[in-house]
Parts: C-alpha cells; structure tokens; sequence
C-alpha cells in the first residue's frame, strides 16, 4: 500500500467515526463544529483541506 492509499482509508475511517458520534449524540451540528474548531485550532489545515478530514476526497 502506498501512502496515498493510507491517507484514503484512514480519512475514511476518520469520517465514520465522527458521523457515528453525530448520530449517537443526535446532534450532527455540535459534533461537526467542535471537530472543525479543534482542527483549526491545531492548524493541521488550510484552505479547503479540513474538507479532507471529513471524508470528501472525491475530485
């Protein structure tokens, strides 16, 4: 496996887990803003890469 293919597979992975902790809290809002505050935060992201995290790696 190359390093692109990893990123692909934990990315989604990454997304499930936060979708099913949406959906367990009912409250896709307060999960999805708190997982883009802390991501900024760290400033693991610039632009539209935060897009990335949360699954849409699609062209």
């Amino acid at each position: 496996m190359n390093e692109e293919t990893n990123l692909v597979e934990f990315t989604a992975k990454l997304g499930g887990v936060i979708f099913k902790k949406a959906e367990l809290e009912n409250n896709f809002e307060a999960v999805y803003s708190k997982v883009i505050e802390r991501m900024f935060q760290l400033q693991a992201v610039g632009g539209d890469e935060f897009l990335v995290v949360l699954g849409d790696i699609g062209g």
